[in-house]
């Protein structure tokens, strides 16, 4: 008697798990996902070693700007000074008044 229920319980496993199994279709869009990733990865990996390229050419020959040079390129990116009021640290005498 355990065994008719067992093989009925393992041939309804079977056939659920067989349902679920991704069809062709989905295997094939997840390729193409996988791939489209690979390939934006390799031209960002391109673009980046282009860039060390550029720049150790440009080590080597001795055209690399000066930090001058490069401040007056990136004006936006400077610092800039704030402009909010420095604040005076706290004494002994302004904590003891807090209280």
């Amino acid at each position: 008697m355990n065994k008719p229920l067992t093989y009925a319980l393992l041939l309804a496993t079977a056939l659920g798990l067989a349902a679920c199994e991704k069809t062709p279709e989905d295997k094939m869009e997840s390729a193409k996902e996988s791939v489209s990733e690979a390939m934006e990865n390799l031209g960002d990996a391109a673009k980046d070693t282009g860039d060390a390229i550029e720049q150790k050419t440009n080590e080597a020959l001795g055209n690399e700007p000066t930090t001058g040079e490069k401040l007056r390129m990136r004006p936006a990116m400077r610092p800039t000074p704030s402009r909010t009021p420095a604040t005076k640290p706290k004494t002994l005498s302004t904590v003891s008044n807090l209280s």
